[in-house]
């Protein structure tokens, strides 16, 4: 894995200096995730472990869940969305 790769699955850029994300939410509903106690033990442990809080964690797994998401329903729907 590159330098870049590796900064950017932890959402650091190259330099090390932490990603931030620019856009605001769109509205001010949260979304509730209901987490297992164990998913959310393990959540908060990953978060402090990157030096990031929860929240940030859950936006970048959202983020990256959700390309992965996208790229499996395009190949379903072949391509077509």
């Amino acid at each position: 894995m590159s330098t870049f790769e590796a900064s950017h699955a932890l959402g650091t850029s190259p330099d090390g200096q932490r990603a931030r994300a620019s856009d605001k939410p769109m509205h001010d509903k949260p979304i509730a995730l209901r987490l297992l106690p164990a998913e959310r033990s393990e959540h908060f442990d990953l978060a402090a472990e990157d030096g990031r809080s929860a929240a940030s964690l859950a936006v970048k797994c959202y983020r990256d869940g959700m390309a992965l998401y996208k790229q499996r329903r395009a190949a379903l729907l072949g391509g077509s969305c």
